[in-house]
């Protein structure tokens, strides 16, 4: 995390922007694919007057970029960060209204504009063993937490969620069972591994240079298992 840190104070980033980039790169050794078309989420809370209030304000964005094997990592980085600064810039805009404006006709079996989704929370905090109960409001006597239940449903083909806490990175992924096979997704997590370790040790590399391994990971190995080696 020191690391990660360090490079995105150098590149004028941040951890976000430089795993994004990341995960494009990722997008583009899987898919081949040089004009690449991802959702990520935002707060919708830019204003102030909404910061305290009690509600859900997150809008999904859409983010093209355009990855190429002649690219080197670091300016393509600062193509991400331009790219996703000017699309935050419309984050008021809802996803709903640009997919009724865009999408002339709908394929209920997928995602409209995109289906691939980045996520990933940073806090520069250290979170407590355990989270302090919630103050209760005033004029609620009976205040108690409730215990979600975990998802089972994938919402999009593919979803890499991260969360930067502290001096502790993890990364999820979720992914649609009917598209991809557990062995698949374990490969695909060595994948951002190895891209990930590789911009870290030159942030100058070509993207055609960075080398992925193509050898399946062990039938027995959970993605619990593998831990990201930076």
């Amino acid at each position: 995390t020191r690391i990660i840190r360090q490079l995105a104070e150098e590149t004028g980033a941040t951890a976000y922007l430089f795993f994004l980039a990341v995960f494009y790169v990722f997008l583009f050794k899987v898919s081949g694919q040089e004009d690449i078309v991802i959702g990520t989420d935002v707060a919708g809370r830019r204003s102030r007057d909404l910061e305290n209030i009690i509600g859900m304000f997150v809008n999904t964005v859409a983010l093209r970029n355009r990855p190429t094997g002649e690219a080197v990592f670091k300016e393509f980085l600062e193509q991400v960060k331009q790219g996703t600064l000017q699309a935050f810039e419309n984050q008021d805009y809802q996803f709903d209204d640009l997919v009724d404006k865009v999408v002339k006709v709908r394929d209920i079996s997928r995602n409209p504009i995109f289906d691939v989704m980045f996520a990933f929370m940073e806090d520069h905090g250290v979170t407590p063993e355990e989270p302090d109960e919630p103050e209760p409001v005033p004029e609620i006597q009976d205040f108690s937490r409730l215990e979600l239940q975990g998802n089972r449903t994938s919402k999009f083909d593919l979803l890499f969620s991260g969360n930067l806490n502290g001096n502790e990175l993890t990364f999820t992924v979720e992914y649609c069972t009917d598209l991809f096979k557990a062995d698949t997704i374990r490969q695909f997590i060595r994948y951002f591994t190895e891209i990930t370790n590789a911009v870290i040790e030159n942030l100058d590399i070509r993207l055609d240079d960075i080398e992925i391994s193509h050898r399946l990971m062990a039938a027995d190995t959970s993605v619990a298992d593998i831990d990201f080696d930076f």
